[in-house]
């Protein structure tokens, strides 16, 4: 349901990436703390906090390429 909402949402405004990056940053899902609380450390299903986890030697390469700007 989320990517067609998002999928509708880039198509409805011009195929704009800096709209569709904007209203992804701007998400509750995405703006998720890492901290927890008594009402949320023992959710893992809910997306209640984001969980911290390391990038994959790939994404990290990938990463590094783009802010490196090479290809």
């Amino acid at each position: 349901a989320l990517l067609d909402a998002l999928t509708k949402d880039f198509v409805a405004h011009g195929f704009d990436l800096q709209h569709l990056m904007r209203t992804i940053a701007n998400s509750r899902s995405y703006q998720a703390s890492l901290a927890t609380n008594e009402w949320n450390e023992k959710d893992h299903i809910n997306f209640s906090h984001a969980a911290p986890r390391r990038l994959s030697a790939e994404q990290l390469m990938d990463a590094v390429a783009a802010a490196a700007g090479a290809r």
